[in-house]
């Protein structure tokens, strides 16, 4: 239920209330994969890269190969300059 009313937030761009809903739905659920990308992808809208990079590591750590994740950890690498 927490999963719904965060999507339907950060699809309306009300990132604040979709970070509360996701946040609630960790507690549940703390490896539950789309509530974490979903929050990296959040903290990325927000440019708080050291955020997202927390999330989509968390993935890391269930799923090594998850390719999606890694494509987005390297964009908060690249904002927080560490590709040139």
């Amino acid at each position: 239920m927490n999963f719904k009313k965060a999507l339907k937030f950060h699809q309306n761009e009300d990132l604040e209330e979709a970070r509360k809903y996701y946040l609630l739905n960790l507690t549940d659920n703390p490896k539950h994969y789309e509530t974490l990308f979903n929050l990296g992808m959040l903290e990325l809208q927000l440019n708080k890269y050291d955020s997202a990079q927390y999330y989509f590591n968390e993935i890391i750590s269930i799923n090594p190969n998850d390719v999606n994740t890694i494509a987005n950890l390297g964009i908060c690498f690249n904002k927080i300059g560490l590709f040139c």
